[in-house]
C-alpha cells in the first residue's frame, strides 16, 4: 500500500501539465501495447514467444483447455488489470486527439485501444470484459451528455464493435462460456 500511494504521489507531483500526461498516458499505452501483443502470440502459442515468456512467470495458465495469457506479467487477473487501466487511458487519448482535430493521434490511439482490448481478451478475464465494456459505455454517455452525438462518440462505437468481434474472433465461445458461469 505505502508503494503504491507513493508511486501515486510521484505521478500527481510529476504530471504537471497536459504535456506530461499525454508522455505519461503514451508511454503507458505504448508499453501496454507491448504485453498485449505478447499475450495474443502466446495465446496462439507462438513456441518461441512461449519460451520467452517463462522468464517472467513460473507457467502458463489454462482453463477449459485454453491458454490464458498474462504476457509479461505472473498471472491473467493481473495482465487484465494492467490492460484495463491502459485501455481506459487510451481510449481518453482517443477522445482527446479527436478533440484537439489530430486524425493521426486518433487513429494511432484508437489502434492501440483495440491491441489492448486484445489483449484482455485472451487473458480471459470475466471482470476485464467488464470493465472493458463499463469504461465504453461510460464514456460514450459522458461524451453524448457533454458533446452530444459526435466523431468521439461514434468512435467509441466502432471500438465496441471491435471489441466484440475480438471476443467473438479470438477466444472460443466455449471458453469465454465457461470462464463468464463458473468460477
Amino acid at each position: 500500500l505505502a508503494a503504491g500511494l507513493a508511486a501515486a504521489l510521484l505521478v500527481v507531483n510529476g504530471v504537471s501539465s497536459m504535456r506530461r500526461l499525454s508522455i505519461v498516458v503514451g508511454l503507458f499505452a505504448s508499453s501496454a501495447i507491448v504485453v498485449a501483443a505478447l499475450a495474443a502470440l502466446e495465446y496462439a502459442a507462438v513456441p518461441g514467444v512461449l519460451a520467452f515468456l517463462t522468464a517472467f512467470r513460473e507457467r502458463v495458465w489454462v482453463v477449459g483447455g485454453h491458454v490464458r495469457a498474462t504476457g509479461t506479467l505472473q498471472y491473467p487477473t493481473i495482465a487484465s488489470m494492467y490492460f484495463e487501466i491502459a485501455f481506459a487511458l487510451a481510449a481518453g487519448a482517443y477522445l482527446s486527439a479527436v478533440d484537439r482535430v489530430r486524425p493521426a493521434a486518433a487513429l494511432l490511439a484508437f489502434a492501440a485501444s483495440v491491441i489492448i482490448a486484445e489483449g484482455i481478451v485472451v487473458t480471459l478475464t470475466r471482470a476485464g470484459l467488464v470493465t472493458m465494456a463499463a469504461t465504453l459505455v461510460a464514456l460514450a454517455y459522458w461524451r453524448r451528455a457533454r458533446q452530444g452525438f459526435d466523431r468521439g462518440v461514434a468512435g467509441l462505437a466502432a471500438l465496441a464493435v471491435a471489441a466484440v468481434l475480438l471476443v467473438a474472433t479470438s477466444a472460443s465461445a466455449e471458453s469465454v462460456l465457461l470462464r463468464l458461469t463458473t468460477e
